[in-house]
């Protein structure tokens, strides 16, 4: 996703898992966000430069800093037509960004580091978003939701 719209490869390109353990209603498809910022992005370099320095065998949980997202919601897509419709829903959805955030940055304020799927993934946990980055993650929630998906 660029900073000024949502792009349908998103969805297409989202991480696959359902396949992987054999469970028809787990989340496969994520819809997320790119933490490209020029300062977080060198943040994240230096955290993951510790990491790799310092706890060596844990550098195979770190992703790459162009990697680093905020996760928006998950979904359990069952087919390619789905996928097709959640990235058509995505497509139509650029007009939020410029409606509620206009040229200013969102914000994002993240503490501490933890991990889920049994140490699988690391995360950071997110203590408070910006009003107008809500307000866009609400819309976006709502709009795949009353197409008829919604997180498992």
């Amino acid at each position: 996703m660029s900073k000024r719209q949502f792009s349908s490869s998103a969805v297409r390109s989202a991480t696959k898992t359902s396949s992987r353990w054999g469970k028809d209603k787990q989340a496969n498809f994520f819809l997320a966000f790119r933490l490209d910022d020029k300062l977080v992005q060198q943040r994240l370099d230096h955290f993951s430069n510790h990491v790799h320095n310092t706890y060596p065998k844990w550098r195979k949980y770190l992703i790459r800093p162009a990697q680093a997202h905020v996760t928006i919601c998950a979904m359990h897509l069952k087919d390619s037509t789905q996928v097709s419709a959640a990235a058509e829903i995505l497509a139509d959805s650029g007009d939020l960004v410029s409606k509620y955030l206009g040229n200013e940055p969102p914000s994002v304020l993240v503490k501490g580091v933890d991990a889920f799927d049994s140490g699988r993934v690391i995360q950071a946990d997110v203590l408070d978003v910006s009003p107008e980055l809500m307000a866009v993650i609400r819309e976006l929630r709502l709009r795949f939701w009353s197409n008829g998906f919604s997180e498992p």
